[in-house]
């Protein structure tokens, strides 16, 4: 005898948020309402015109991104000839030209909307099933896709402070870039020139090691520096540390040594390679410190920051990077979205019987995962209950080091939401989940 299996209906809380964003989102962008969607570059701008998902126009135009003004025009022109009240502007975020489009919105009063550049991309691809790419084609598509309320929420930042925090926290995260990319042609450079500087210093970027590539000259004007001279040459470019002498005259004699060597045939250009790098690192190196400076003026004037800073164990700059890169706490309804946005959210991928690894998606703020990454460094040293939870995930779920990192990123963004969204102070749980 069978037994027939019961089923029921189950409405999840997850289904309800994604139906609750759906609604938002075509509130947005009224079907009668004229959509003006822009494909934006720098000299000329792709317009489509659609109203009720059917097209009614394109212009392109000759225009400068810092002047969109014709085509505020142009859509005035249609609405006032077809007697349609409502505009709705739309835009992928390519550049800072979306920003430029976005605040000549604000001042005119007209609502606007932003679409994922890979929407764009997809539906470029299955609506014609190749890789065409035109301007005109791609105004269509941000149309097509603003019509059917498939945007994202993003705006510019309401407040001054939350836009100087945001842009203060990317320029530290570029100069980070530039400063490790430094520190990668310093190791470079020496190991092609003197091999056996790494013998000597083990870091070039410390005090010592950077100014003496600072004080670097062409082989043919070191063989006429004496040990004393050079020592001076050195000193000149150190700041306030101790100079180890004893490394700095070994370099010397290395130097010295490789001069006569025939086939050291770098010995006059690379020496300028060197001294630039050690430059652009110590440049950056005091920009990272201002910014450093700069960003916790900023995050300290934040109401956030109060909560933010009341995790146990959490570095202070590292809660002011994560809160700059994420913008405004209160525009994200649930403590997972910024897993998703910060590309951290797992990934599954099964199919019938067949299942494969899961993995991070990868798909987000590439600044925002490495801040948040680094703040899981310091909560696992500093905070007993993450701690306890990195031992117990490397002990019972046999996760690698770097996946413990990630849950533990995971578990702090989300954290954050809820204490700057419910303005409560961290309690540390009585259990060791967190």
């Amino acid at each position: 005898m069978s037994t027939a299996t019961k089923s029921r209906i189950v409405i999840t809380r997850g289904m309800r948020r994604q139906q609750a964003r759906q609604a938002r989102c075509q509130q947005r962008v009224p079907p009668h309402a004229l959509l003006v969607a822009v494909d934006l570059a720098r000299e000329k701008q792709a317009v489509c015109l659609m109203q009720h998902q059917r097209v009614v126009g394109r212009i392109l135009c000759e225009t400068p991104a810092e002047n969109f003004a014709p085509i505020f025009t142009a859509a005035d022109e249609w609405c006032r000839e077809h007697q349609v009240q409502e505009q709705v502007f739309a835009m992928e975020p390519a550049g800072h030209y979306w920003m430029l489009l976005a605040e000549q919105c604000e001042a005119r009063a007209k609502p606007y909307v932003l679409l994922h550049p890979l929407s764009v991309a997809r539906e470029r691809e299955s609506a014609r099933y190749n890789r065409e790419k035109t301007d005109p084609r791609d105004a269509e598509w941000i149309a097509n896709w603003a019509a059917q309320g498939k945007i994202t929420e993003t705006v510019l930042p309401r407040t001054h402070a939350h836009a100087a925090l945001q842009d203060l926290a990317y320029a530290y995260f570029d100069a980070r870039r530039h400063a490790a990319s430094a520190r990668t042609a310093l190791h470079n450079f020496w190991h092609r020139l003197v091999p056996e500087f790494f013998t000597i210093f083990r870091d070039a970027t410390r005090d010592s090691a950077l100014a003496t590539a600072l004080a670097l000259k062409p082989f043919s004007e070191m063989c006429r520096l004496t040990p004393e001279a050079w020592l001076v040459e050195v000193r000149r470019h150190m700041r306030k540390t101790r100079l180890q002498k004893k490394r700095v005259l070994a370099l010397h004699a290395a130097i010295l040594a490789a001069a006569q060597q025939p086939h050291r045939r770098a010995g006059e250009g690379m020496p300028w390679r060197i001294r630039l790098a050690a430059e652009r690192r110590r440049l950056l190196e005091t920009h990272k410190q201002l910014l450093r400076e700069r960003i916790l003026e900023h995050y300290a004037a934040r109401p956030e920051a109060a909560y933010l800073d009341s995790i146990t164990g959490a570095d202070v700059f590292h809660n002011a990077l994560t809160l700059g890169l994420i913008g405004e706490l209160e525009a994200y309804d649930d403590p997972r979205t910024l897993v998703k946005l910060a590309g951290l959210e797992i990934n599954h991928f099964q199919s019938g019987t067949m299942k494969k690894n899961s993995h991070i998606s990868y798909r987000g703020r590439v600044r925002l995962r490495t801040a948040a990454y680094q703040q899981a460094r310091f909560l696992v040293k500093r905070n007993p209950v993450y701690a306890a939870r990195f031992a117990q995930l490397l002990r019972d779920k046999k996760f690698s080091a770097q996946q413990c990192y990630v849950a533990i990123a995971n578990s702090y963004l989300r954290t954050m939401h809820v204490l700057a969204k419910t303005k409560t102070f961290y309690r540390a749980p009585t259990t060791s989940n967190t």
